[in-house]
């Protein structure tokens, strides 16, 4: 009888512990990730090889939003998105991926890497950031500095872009 109620009580064990993660897992998929504002990407200066200064302004709706964190994920956005055209003795860059097909996968495996990963690629310039009150809310402008060889290395080991040369 005490193996029947032991069977029981370890099939049960297991079901909850099946149970909680899959919760756990399907309330992740819906984690809000950080909202991409309007922005400007451009060049501020040339940095060391594989590595992009750029300056990144960022209007947000409200003073909360205003943290150095949200100009860093917008700039790691734009080196993967827009790119900067050249200015200030810069070369222009194009960006990473640009207008490629990328499948759901990859869109969120992105988004996860521009809203979690950012510091990984992204560093501030000094510890200047500049706010201004505008019409739609609070433009912060700051320099950041993006580690553009080691971002291209991630996505493509993602399989969201292809390896140079090949």
């Amino acid at each position: 009888m005490h193996k029947v109620t032991a069977m029981r009580h370890s099939r049960l064990t297991t079901l909850l512990l099946m149970l909680v993660l899959l919760l756990t897992t399907s309330f992740s998929c819906f984690a809000k990730s950080q909202p991409i504002y309007d922005y400007d990407i451009v060049c501020a200066g040339n940095g060391e090889y594989g590595h992009y200064l750029v300056k990144v302004s960022v209007v947000v709706p409200n003073k909360k939003n205003i943290t150095p964190i949200i100009v860093k994920q917008h700039a790691v956005h734009g080196i993967i998105y827009k790119g900067y055209s050249g200015e200030n003795g810069c070369s222009s860059q194009k960006a990473l991926i640009g207008s490629s097909q990328l499948t759901s996968e990859q869109q969120s495996a992105i988004e996860k890497l521009i809203s979690e990963d950012y510091g990984m690629y992204a560093s501030s310039v000094g510890n200047a950031i500049n706010v201004v009150k505008v019409k739609k809310g609070y433009q912060v402008t700051a320099v950041i500095e993006v580690n553009a060889g080691s971002l291209r290395n991630r996505l493509e080991s993602m399989g969201v872009i292809r390896k140079l040369g090949l």
